[in-house]
């Protein structure tokens, strides 16, 4: 971006590439535990860099752009996103000309959108409303006016609502729309239509409310021995949601709403998955106030929940775990900014659904395009993409949290046997010496070490065993939201389309700017299908591969659909390229990676 920008006689490639890794080198360097404090030592030094003083901004504008592509990396940048985030903020604090220049990267950005891969426009998206959100709000929208007159498919406008959407999440809705132009306010503010709250007030789904609610309404059965069977018939019929909400608010404890929904009838009349739904919906709606109130009711009642989806037949615990995910999703779905998103991932990692249920949930409600009831929720918008990430996210932080545990007890275990070794030594010199007095006191030393080590052996025997569990259970996780994620989004029409074109030559230009092509549904469902498996990837590893050629091959995928999907969970070359290295014999395989 930064190409035109130099005089004759300035840097050449090669300066410029030595700068940009001393810039990586930095960030690299003064990035571990840094904590928030005036200014973070990364962003001091890179205030300091040692770079030709004859050309300040041009200078500046080379740390942003560099600082922008390292935090765009793909798959993964190198250090946690909001360290970017952090260092550009200080940045701008520090430095008075430096937001010039990243406000002048941003907007070469903004120009050639869609050459960037969607999931680098939902990090720039972050980072962007991330940084608003601690600058004022303060941004020249008035230059970006022209998506107002865009289609809702044009990859501009499409940025501007993500960033909108995830100010919203930090923001006071009235602070965001007075930021904005006149003439962007209506294009790019939720109109939250479907709130119990009134239009455009973030809120419960009141749409998704009562479809559940005429779906859970069912005849109580007479109890009485003398009834007649025309009272049977005409017996009362209730409305489960409205009945389990009025227990629910008066915190009635979980196996007395399982007593409930089993006496009154509703068990056998509605099904486990019903219930399930039923309550969850009742839990949520009753704590929408905050994600702690959420937290409570869901551990409340998660006993209930979990005897919903006891069966002894899978395919019915999966459909009850799923209604569970259907009903946190739909309860804020296209009603609130954040809250579907929060909702699922609560219920995951609280271990009240298992990661399968949300991949069931994927494949069959998420890519069923049309319903505008759920339509924030439906993959291809931004809330299925992060609920998909979040739901193999939690097992892949539990797994790092149990490997960590057993790195520190194996850490613990080798100073112990080092202190040990240590000890043994010195006896043998006090015993050469004829040091009876500090032979024996190295002796006790020694075996006190030992002894501690024996203990710290089986601790870390007793961390090796959850350590593999986790890292088994994220794996599992990441394959069948994989797996789900392939099936889905082969069926979506006029995916081989958009594949072909992801797998294209990028636009230029105009046409990658204010004349870009809209992206369908077909498109985005794709880019955003393959951005989740390219995070899953090093938690999935072979199981992710084997299930996603698996799902893809078993639901028709097309060439080009099959290649963009493997590429993503594969890496350059896609499956066959991770079949020929997998059969290729070893020194062969060195001698490819070498080359």
């Amino acid at each position: 971006m930064t190409e035109g920008m130099w005089d004759a006689g300035d840097w050449g490639p090669l300066e410029r590439f030595v700068a940009e890794e001393y810039i990586a080198d930095t960030l690299w360097a003064f990035e571990p535990g840094f904590r928030r404090g005036a200014i973070i030592p990364a962003a001091e030094q890179l205030g300091t860099l040692p770079l030709p003083g004859d050309h300040p901004e041009r200078c500046q504008f080379l740390v942003a752009e560099t600082l922008f592509g390292e935090m765009l990396a793909l798959p993964n940048p190198r250090h946690k996103a909001v360290f970017y985030h952090v260092v550009i903020q200080d940045l701008c604090a520090a430095i008075p000309t430096f937001p010039k220049m990243m406000a002048k990267v941003v907007g070469a950005m903004f120009a050639q959108i869609a050459r960037m891969e969607l999931e680098t426009r939902e990090r720039l998206a972050d980072w962007m409303a991330h940084h608003l959100s601690c600058f004022d709000l303060a941004w020249p929208w008035k230059s970006w006016a022209h998506v107002a007159e865009q289609s809702r498919e044009h990859p501009q406008r499409r940025f501007c609502e993500s960033v909108v959407r995830r100010l919203l999440r930090s923001c006071f809705q009235k602070r965001v729309e007075n930021s904005l132009p006149e003439e962007l306010r209506t294009t790019l503010m939720p109109a939250y239509a479907m709130s119990a709250n009134g239009v455009g007030v973030p809120g419960v789904n009141a749409k998704y409310l009562e479809d559940l609610s005429a779906r859970a309404r069912f005849a109580k059965r007479d109890e009485r021995d003398s009834a007649t069977d025309a009272e049977q018939t005409n017996a009362l019929e209730l409305d489960a949601l409205a009945e389990v909400s009025a227990l629910v608010k008066t915190k009635t404890p979980a196996s007395a709403v399982v007593g409930w929904f089993q006496d009154s009838g509703a068990r056998t009349a509605l099904g486990d998955a019903t219930c399930a739904e039923t309550l969850t919906a009742a839990a949520l709606r009753h704590g929408q106030k905050c994600l702690t109130h959420h937290d409570v009711l869901l551990r409340r009642y998660a006993p209930a929940l979990a005897e919903f989806q006891s069966s002894p037949e899978e395919r019915e615990t999966l459909a009850a775990g799923t209604a569970v995910t259907r009903a946190a999703s739909g309860v804020w779905a296209g009603t609130h900014p954040r809250m579907a998103v929060a909702a699922v991932s609560r219920v995951v990692a609280l271990a009240i659904v298992p990661p399968a249920a949300v991949a069931r949930w994927l494949e069959t409600r998420a890519f069923a395009f049309g319903d505008d009831a759920e339509e924030a929720a439906r993959w291809g918008g931004e809330d299925a993409f992060e609920i998909a990430a979040e739901a193999v996210g939690a097992r892949a932080a539990a797994a790092t949290r149990a490997e960590a545990a057993l790195r520190d007890a194996e850490a613990r275990l080798a100073e112990a046997r080092r202190a040990a070794s240590a000890a043994e030594a010195a006896r043998e010199d006090a015993e050469q010496r004829d040091a009876l007095t500090q032979r024996d006191q190295f002796a006790r030393t020694a075996q006190a070490h030992r002894d501690r080590a024996l203990a710290l052996e089986r601790e870390a025997a007793d961390a090796a065993g959850p350590a593999e569990a986790a890292r088994a259970a994220a794996a599992e996780a990441a394959a069948a939201t994989g797996a789900a994620l392939a099936r889905g989004v082969v069926r979506v029409a006029g995916v081989d389309a958009a594949a072909a074109r992801l797998r294209g030559a990028a636009a230029t230009g105009k046409d990658a700017g204010r004349d870009a092509a809209p992206e369908p549904r077909a498109f985005r469902a794709l880019a955003l299908a393959a951005a989740a498996l390219r995070r899953m990837r090093a938690v999935g590893g072979v199981a992710l591969e084997s299930a996603i050629k698996e799902a893809a091959a078993a639901s028709g995928a097309g060439e080009a659909t099959l290649a963009v999907l493997g590429e993503a969970v594969c890496g350059p070359g896609g499956f066959e390229a991770a079949a020929t290295v997998a059969t290729a014999p070893a020194a062969d395989v060195d001698v490819a990676m070498a080359e």
